[in-house]
């Protein structure tokens, strides 16, 4: 026996089109005996899971991890109900039923992506905006695209960039400029305005045998940064008792 067409047509829309194990949407994604059928596993949507080939053979054909399975498969339907509304699934299913032939479809995978786009959009509101846009960004854009394209390291790259300008625009706000450097609150040590300023860096100065200058180890800038600890040199020849002379 074997699954029918509708209990696979179920375990894959459960899964929102996407491997169980690994969680990531392919064309390929199939369904698969959690407990194998020469095992006496029956063909229900309890014992169904979609599985990508990879995943399939990597936990298939062992007893010890196929209970694993289930439990990651029962979490992931967890995430999609709470991710997806029903409405979403029906998208969804288009797009990756159309995605088996994108040459001929394209123009209709377009115009399913307009749809389902328009449909998050009308959904929001003032305190699920941050929420919606970033499902609409993961869930209708990047989950298409495939794992080993270079697109993700890209995204992974903006990521990273826009995380460090949010952090250089928060300690902006919070610096100070004194004495030929920036300062933030609580800390002993400036930042090189140089540094900052022209190659937009954020680099410690570090202060030298005089307590009162900090040099900046990127670009070798020395400022006076505390003035206050200043002291001249001591001259051994001079003698106090003739500072009245």
């Amino acid at each position: 026996m074997a699954f029918t067409e509708e209990i696979k047509k179920q375990a894959r829309r459960k899964a929102a089109y996407a491997c169980c194990v690994c969680n990531i949407k392919n064309i390929s994604i199939e369904v698969h005996h959690i407990i194998p059928e020469e095992f006496d596993g029956p063909d229900t949507l309890e014992n169904a899971a979609a599985l990508c080939s990879t995943c399939h053979s990597d936990f298939g054909d062992n007893p010890k991890k196929r209970a694993r399975i289930k439990e990651m498969r029962d979490w992931w339907y967890e995430v999609i109900e709470e991710k997806y509304k029903p409405k979403d699934f029906e998208a969804i299913e288009s797009l990756s039923t159309k995605l088996t032939d994108i040459h001929n479809n394209l123009p209709e995978i377009k115009e399913d992506l307009k749809k389902f786009l328009s449909l998050k959009i009308n959904e929001i509101t003032p305190q699920n905006a941050e929420m919606v846009v970033s499902n609409i960004s993961t869930s209708a854009v990047v989950d298409f695209i495939p794992p080993n394209s270079n697109i993700w390291k890209k995204v992974s790259e903006l990521e990273n960039q826009n995380s460090e300008l949010k952090g250089k625009l928060e300690l902006k706000a919070s610096l100070k400029f004194k004495n030929s450097a920036y300062w933030a609150d609580s800390d002993g040590e400036p930042f090189c305005s140089r540094c900052w300023e022209v190659d937009e860096k954020t680099i410690h100065m570090h202060p030298g045998s005089n307590p009162a200058y900090y040099s900046c180890p990127e670009c070798n800038r020395v400022v006076m940064a505390k003035p206050e600890l200043n002291k001249p040199p001591v001259n051994k020849f001079f003698d106090p008792r003739n500072s009245s002379k």
